[in-house]
């Protein structure tokens, strides 16, 4: 059986931080990750650095953004726990209707 979903972030300021805040600038710019640059592939191994549009090159965000993505995330979690929630009461009701020897052979080949 698949282990359920992991929480990405405890709470927002947590989100904030993996996005590339620091004491100067609370609220990152997404897009950058806080950075003012992205980094574009160019051939093999090598990269082309672009000024980030997003942020203008400052890698500062505003609260109301960092807030909306903390809000998307949370929300996609809450779906795929839902979902895992779902599958293991399906689980759970199809090992009900089987008979022991056949759920200790389903253990047996891993299912």
């Amino acid at each position: 059986m698949r282990p359920g979903p992991r929480r990405p972030y405890k709470n927002f300021g947590i989100f904030c931080l993996w996005h590339g805040c620091d004491r100067g600038r609370p609220y990152p710019c997404l897009a950058c990750r806080g950075q003012g640059e992205i980094r574009q592939p160019d051939y093999g191994e090598r990269y082309r650095i672009e000024r980030c549009a997003a942020c203008n090159g400052t890698g500062e965000g505003t609260k109301e953004t960092c807030l909306a993505a903390y809000i998307d995330a949370i929300e996609a979690y809450k779906q795929e726990k839902a979902e895992y929630q779902r599958l293991c009461y399906y689980r759970k009701e199809a090992l009900k209707k089987l008979s022991r020897e056949e759920v200790k052979a389903l253990r047996e080949l891993g299912v």
